[in-house]
């Protein structure tokens, strides 16, 4: 029994041990706390961030190590004070060798970790690369790894405690701008959940379909064929617009303001067309940006690849030059445009009904026994409530009976209660 007590003890010092020099290898006096309830409210703001929120780091070709959320507010959720702050640990690719034996376990670093950066520094060092959100310089990486194979993971600190832990995927971060986020697939009913508000926008579709449309140099109206090619292509007519998303994109040259001035009348001039063809149509959405992402993956095979190591200032400033400009011309030239999502649901005979008669309408259609019209007709209704032409209340005064026959009915108006709170 003494034994086994000597064993036990035994056993726990060693763990307790192994533990504490973990901790003391962490730089900057940093404790791993991601199990400690002192990070219990990070991770849970964390966690319960939008997936049309996103954040992360990126490497440049001349060291420079950004991160960047595309959201300010849920950089303050997360940032909720001065104690907050991110780090970056760089592990090399040549870590994980077939000839390598690498125990991960839980133990942090897995590479080199930078410096902390608090939010007070995180927030004097904000550019305005991604509008709305937060891209500021965090560090450098060393000299000793430029030349090496990098994953680049972020940490997010509270005080002296690393409360998350992530890595990611080589992909080009600053491509977020120009990609539609969210959840958009087709099914009966879709949720939006717009990233500057986190308020869940409810409508229902049936299809989704995505147009580009180019602009000339310092125009603001495009040609109709486009449109028009649109409308015939995807048979509009048997569509409704439920909703438009519009990326107005401006080239990189030129001031800021005037950029912004140009993309907002070209997101205005797409929208203005779309109505011709449905003039009740409301929900929009434009987001506009001068076109970085783009005007970078189109000088990388180019002479002019070195602008990538400048600031956006600089690159502006060598753009003023005839002679960059003219050979540029032709890059600069595809990224001036609109990118336009159209959300559409199939048109029916149940827009017509009356609102003074959708109830005694659904009321028939449930004594025929005719579900795919009843259906059809709740969806109607759901529809109007959602676009306040109708009050929440219609949905309860829809009477349906308790049975195995209307259970696809039930179900519907679940889901509607639901989406309608």
């Amino acid at each position: 029994m003494q034994y086994l007590l000597r064993k036990t003890i035994f056993s726990v010092l060693t763990v307790f041990a192994f533990y504490t020099t973990a901790l003391s290898q962490l730089p900057y006096k940093l404790i791993d706390g991601r199990q400690h309830r002192y990070c219990e409210s990070c991770n849970q703001v964390i966690q319960n961030m939008p997936p049309e929120v996103l954040f992360g780091i990126q490497i440049n070709t001349n060291g420079d190590i950004f991160f960047s959320i595309n959201n300010k507010k849920w950089f303050d959720y997360i940032f909720k004070n001065d104690s907050y702050g991110v780090s970056i640990d760089l592990v090399t690719k040549d870590r994980y060798a077939c000839d390598k034996n690498t125990t991960e376990k839980i133990l942090l670093p897995k590479g080199t970790m930078l410096a902390p950066v608090y939010r007070k520094d995180l927030l004097i060092g904000m550019d305005d690369l991604i509008e709305g959100g937060v891209f500021t310089k965090i560090g450098k990486v060393p000299a000793s790894l430029m030349k090496k194979q990098l994953e680049g993971n972020l940490i997010i600190i509270n005080g002296n405690y690393i409360c998350f832990y992530t890595n990611f995927v080589d992909i080009d971060r600053s491509g977020w701008e120009l990609l539609p986020m969210g959840l958009f697939t087709d099914s009966l009913t879709q949720n939006t959940e717009t990233a500057d508000s986190h308020i869940s926008e409810n409508f229902t579709y049936s299809k989704k379909i995505q147009v580009e449309v180019p602009f000339e140099k310092g125009s603001t109206v495009f040609s109709n064929i486009y449109m028009t090619g649109l409308y015939d292509s995807l048979e509009l007519k048997k569509y409704a617009i439920r909703k438009i998303e519009i990326r107005a994109y401006s080239s990189v040259e030129g001031p800021e303001k005037l950029n912004k001035e140009l993309m907002g009348k070209r997101a205005k001039s797409m929208i203005a067309a779309l109505k011709k063809y449905q003039p009740s149509m409301r929900r929009t959405k434009v987001i506009t940006a001068e076109n970085w992402v783009d005007f970078f993956k189109d000088i990388e095979p180019t002479k002019y690849k070195e602008l990538k190591t400048l600031s956006k200032v600089e690159i502006k400033q060598r753009l003023t030059d005839k002679i960059i400009s003219v050979e540029l011309e032709p890059l600069l030239a595809r990224q001036r445009k609109v990118i336009a999502t159209l959300y559409l649901e199939s048109a029916s005979s149940e827009e017509l009904i009356k609102d003074s008669s959708i109830l005694s309408t659904f009321k028939k259609a449930i004594i025929a026994k005719d579900i795919l019209k009843a259906r059809a007709i709740q969806k109607e209704l759901a529809e109007r409530i959602m676009d306040n032409k109708l009050p929440v209340t219609y949905i309860n005064k829809l009477e349906v009976p308790q049975s195995k026959d209307f259970s696809s009915l039930l179900n519907d108006r679940e889901v509607y209660k639901f989406l309608l709170k």
